[in-house]
């Protein structure tokens, strides 16, 4: 995904894997097209954005946060 120059992105990290979560975002913020960085370690947590009409650019999930019904949240 090629951002163009001046444009911001935001940026979904969700992930229950503390280690992970936070060095996968310590990375991401390097980026200087890195307008926000968010991080949830639930499915409920990443819900409540989706209820508050929060938008991403781009969004990282691990997809166990989601349980074993993980494709029928999506449809």
């Amino acid at each position: 995904m090629a951002v163009r120059k001046g444009k911001k992105m935001k940026i979904l990290v969700a992930d229950n894997h503390t280690l992970f979560r936070e060095g996968f975002s310590r990375q991401l913020q390097r980026f200087e097209a890195l307008t926000e960085l968010q991080e949830v370690t639930d499915y409920s947590s990443m819900s409540a954005l989706a209820d508050q009409k929060k938008t991403f650019d781009l969004i990282f999930i691990d997809k166990d946060i989601l349980g074993s019904d993980w494709k029928e949240k999506f449809q």
